[in-house]
């Protein structure tokens, strides 16, 4: 008798639960949804993104307090899952106001 249909059904198993890993793994990779030119501008949008459940996190071109407190840039990131949908709210928010 062989074990070779057992053997078999383990590796399919441990290869679509790794498969579930990165699957999961690449929806909560860092998405890029917009890029502000200042900091409370980058952080008013994040706040938004969260407070419709979204999670966001703001990075800074340059260190905080440096030049004055002034960026040259911010950027808001969403995990990848989210993104499509942290765009279409940021839109929404940028065309009422």
């Amino acid at each position: 008798m062989s074990n070779n249909g057992g053997l078999r059904g383990w590796w399919q198993m441990r290869r679509a639960l790794a498969a579930g890993r990165r699957a999961a793994a690449d929806d909560a990779e860092p998405a890029l949804v917009a890029i502000f030119h200042t900091e409370a501008e980058a952080r008013l949008a994040a706040g938004a993104l969260r407070d419709a459940g979204i999670p966001a996190n703001v990075l800074l071109d340059q260190p905080e307090g440096f030049s004055g407190g002034l960026t040259e840039a911010a950027r808001v990131f969403v995990p990848r899952s989210h993104r499509e949908q942290a765009k279409s709210l940021l839109a929404d928010i940028d065309q009422s106001g």
